[in-house]
């Protein structure tokens, strides 16, 4: 971007001030033509950065949603777990409690089994009590 002083190869005879001064204004006007070319561009990557600068915002959010929202399910999965526990004692206390009764039936079928033989014997023993008291 350099203005010239003198036009390059010109002979100061021939040249005259007017030719000069074009071929200056003509240095001067693609100088001017680079610079606006140069503002366009800076204008553009200032709109650019702008953009880049709200695309950063936005994920910034998004970013943060996500933490919030895998923070919410590690509290549901947290609650899960504990429910899960609770309901696996509480299984294991049912199944203690099936296993008892399940003892207890067997015990009474068992009484039941001999409860008839016992009162035969019994009614019978009482008949032969009976029979001796008086004869």
């Amino acid at each position: 971007m350099t203005i010239p002083t003198q036009p390059p190869n010109a002979d100061p005879a021939k040249d005259s001030d007017e030719l000069f001064r074009e071929k200056v204004r003509a240095q001067i006007m693609r100088n001017l033509e680079e610079i606006e070319k140069m503002a366009a561009e800076r204008a553009t990557m200032a709109s650019q950065r702008e953009k880049m600068a709200a695309e950063r915002a936005t994920m910034a959010s998004q970013r943060e949603k996500m933490a919030a929202e895998t923070e919410k399910i590690v509290a549901e999965k947290e609650t899960m777990t504990a429910e899960r526990e609770k309901m696996a004692s509480e299984r294991e206390a049912m199944s203690a409690q099936i296993t008892k009764m399940m003892a207890e039936t067997v015990k009474m079928q068992t009484e039941n089994q001999w409860y008839p033989a016992i009162v035969a014997s019994t009614v019978t023993l009482a008949i032969v009590a009976v029979t001796k008291l008086f004869l």
